[in-house]
């Protein structure tokens, strides 16, 4: 027969420790040493941010000091051919859109005339453009207007030719037209 354990005492976390023996032992020893364990790895973290923080103000303390001893470089002088690309551009973005655009209509609401497209030469004051118109007369007749529409102080057929391939077959021509400079 075995022996029984009969303990009359009240119970406590010293006795229930005690009833537990050896697996209590080792429980603590593990849950201490994984907590010395972190400890450990936590000063080690702590120790290198120190350590990252200290050599970045000494970086920033270094850049700030370059900075304001190092002179600043002189933007260089534009060439010759950069200026005049630069002034081309300002000419081109300069022109008297509204004026152009308001000429261009007043000349083909007066008759059957559809423009097609339009380019601009800043360096002469043209403008070339490409439209349909039912016949010949109403072509002549459209750059005749144009001619008499101000800003526009010349107008003149470069090229024009019948569309065969479409079944009114317009007149598609070419025309150029020089502006004088009203408003910039």
């Amino acid at each position: 027969m075995s022996a029984l354990k009969i303990n009359f005492a009240p119970k406590s976390l010293w006795r229930a420790a005690l009833e537990l023996g050896p697996f209590l032992g080792v429980a603590a020893l593990t849950a201490l040493s994984l907590g010395a364990g972190l400890f450990w790895v936590l000063a080690v973290l702590v120790a290198r941010q120190d350590d990252m923080t200290t050599k970045q103000a000494a970086q920033d303390k270094q850049v700030q000091t370059l900075r304001a001893v190092a002179p600043q470089p002189a933007a260089p002088e534009p060439s010759a051919t950069q200026i005049v690309a630069v002034n081309e551009a300002i000419r081109r973005l300069n022109l008297p859109w509204p004026e152009l655009f308001a000429a261009l209509e007043t000349a083909t609401t007066a008759g059957p005339v559809a423009l097609l497209s339009i380019e601009t030469d800043t360096l002469r004051n043209t403008l070339r453009g490409v439209a349909e118109a039912k016949g010949s007369d109403d072509m002549i007749a459209y750059i005749e207007r144009l001619e008499l529409t101000p800003p526009f102080t010349a107008a003149r057929l470069l090229q024009h030719e019948r569309a065969e391939q479409d079944p009114d077959k317009p007149f598609r021509f070419q025309f150029e037209v020089r502006w004088t400079r009203v408003s910039q």
